[in-house]
C-alpha cells in the first residue's frame, strides 16, 4: 500500500508540475478547438486524393495466382486496383467542396477531364449529378433513400478539411472520448498520449512547439493502442508543408498522408486553395440545375432524372434526349418489368439505378468533428 501511495502522489506532482508548461496549455485548448470545427464554415476547399497503396511482391503474386481465370474471384476488383496503379501511377482525383453551417455543402469530385461525381446536402433536401444523370431528393425529412445516403459524406470532408486546418488534432477514433493522458517536452518538440476512459485505445500526437510565439505545430498522429483491433496499431497519418491559411486558420497543413501499421503509404492528399466565401456564393453553387446548367459544371447533357419525392410515392426515372425533351417517366416499381424492354429501347445510355454513394471504412481511419 505505501509504494502505491508513493506512486500515486509522484503522478499526481509530475502532472500538476507538467501543467505549467505553455505548450501543454496550448494543446488542450486546440485539442478543444479542433473538435469544434466553427471555422470551417462558407469557405471552398480544393485538394488532390491520390490512392498510392501497393502490394508487397509476394502478395501481388498471390493475388495473381488465386484469381487466374476466375473473373469472380473476391479479390479481383482488389488485384485491378493495384494492376493498373503499377502500370498508370496512383489513382488520383480531384476534390472541390463548398462548406456552409453544419448539414450544407457541396461536393465535387473529377477523375478525368470527363468524368465527375457532384452532391449537395442542404437541411431537408439534396441532389447529385454525374455526366448522365440528376439525382432529386425532394425531401430529406424522413431520412435518405436507400443507396442514396449522401449525409455521411459530411462527416468525411470536414475529417479531411480539418486535417488541413487542425492537422494531426483532427484525427478521431469516433464514438470513443479520448483525453490528454500523458504530456512530455524536450524543447521545441512534444508528445502528447490520449487516453480513453472507456475503451482499450490511445492515440500518440507529436509535435514542435515555437516559444516565441506561444503556439505549436501538430505534426504526427499514431494509434498507440487499440486492443479491439490489434492489427491497427502503428496506424499514422503525418502532416507537413505548414503554410499560410485564412483569416480564420492563420497557418495550416498544406499535405496530409496516411501510412499502414507496417508503414507502407497508404493515401496522400495536397491541399490546392483554400478560400472563404460568401451566402451568396455558398447558395449559388448549391442550387439545383436547371435547363440542363449547373451554376458550377455549365451546360449539361445528362439523359435521366431520378426524382424521389420524399412523400412516399416511387421515386421515377425521367428519361431525356439530348435536347432536354421527355420521351419516357418510368416509375421505380416498373424497373424491373422495363429494364431491358422499355427504358433501354429509349436509350442506351441511361443508368437506371442512378449512382450509389458508398461511404465505408474502418472505424479507425474516419475522422470526426463532433457537433
Amino acid at each position: 500500500m505505501p509504494n502505491r501511495l508513493a506512486a500515486c502522489i509522484i503522478t499526481l506532482t509530475t502532472l500538476h508540475a507538467s501543467a505549467a508548461d505553455p505548450a501543454q496549455d496550448w494543446l488542450l485548448d486546440a485539442w478543444t478547438q479542433a473538435n469544434d470545427g466553427s471555422q470551417l464554415e462558407n469557405v471552398r476547399v480544393e485538394w488532390l486524393t491520390q490512392h498510392v497503396e501497393l502490394p508487397t511482391a509476394d502478395e501481388l503474386q498471390r493475388l495473381r495466382r488465386v484469381t487466374k481465370n476466375r473473373p469472380e474471384h473476391p479479390e479481383r476488383a482488389r488485384l485491378e486496383t493495384y494492376e493498373r496503379r503499377l502500370a498508370n501511377g496512383p489513382d488520383s482525383s480531384h476534390v472541390t467542396v463548398w462548406l456552409g453551417s453544419r448539414g450544407t455543402f457541396r461536393r465535387n469530385i473529377d477523375e478525368n477531364e470527363t468524368t465527375f461525381a457532384d452532391i449537395v446536402v442542404v437541411p431537408g433536401s439534396a441532389w447529385s449529378l454525374s455526366p448522365r444523370q440528376l439525382t432529386v431528393i425532394n425531401s430529406t425529412t424522413s431520412g435518405f433513400p436507400k443507396g442514396h445516403n449522401y449525409a455521411p459524406w459530411e462527416q468525411t470532408l470536414r475529417g479531411t478539411i480539418g486535417g488541413f486546418s487542425t492537422g494531426a488534432l483532427s484525427i478521431r477514433m469516433p464514438g470513443v472520448p479520448l483525453q490528454l493522458d500523458t504530456f512530455t517536452r524536450e524543447g521545441d518538440r512534444w508528445v502528447g498520449v490520449f487516453n480513453s476512459t472507456s475503451h482499450p485505445v490511445a492515440l500518440r500526437i507529436e509535435g514542435t512547439w515555437n516559444d516565441d510565439a506561444h503556439v505549436g505545430r501538430p505534426l504526427t498522429a499514431t494509434v498507440a493502442r487499440c486492443d479491439l483491433a490489434p492489427e491497427e496499431t502503428g496506424r499514422r497519418w503525418e502532416f507537413t508543408d505548414w503554410r499560410p491559411g485564412i483569416a480564420t486558420i492563420p497557418e495550416m497543413c498544406w499535405q496530409q498522408s496516411e501510412f499502414a501499421p507496417d508503414g507502407q503509404l497508404i493515401k496522400v492528399e495536397s491541399l490546392l486553395s483554400i478560400d472563404e466565401i460568401t451566402n451568396t456564393e455558398l447558395s449559388r453553387v448549391i442550387e439545383r440545375p436547371s435547363d440542363h446548367t449547373d451554376a458550377v459544371r455549365g451546360p449539361l447533357a445528362y439523359s435521366a432524372v431520378h426524382t424521389f419525392s420524399g412523400t412516399g410515392a416511387p421515386s421515377v426515372v425521367q428519361v431525356r434526349d439530348g435536347e432536354g425533351n421527355t420521351l419516357a417517366v418510368i416509375p421505380e416499381e416498373d424497373f424491373p418489368a422495363n429494364r431491358n424492354r422499355r427504358l433501354l429501347r429509349v436509350s442506351s445510355v441511361v443508368a437506371v439505378a442512378g449512382c450509389a454513394m458508398v461511404v465505408a471504412g474502418f472505424w479507425l481511419r474516419k475522422r470526426q468533428l463532433t457537433s
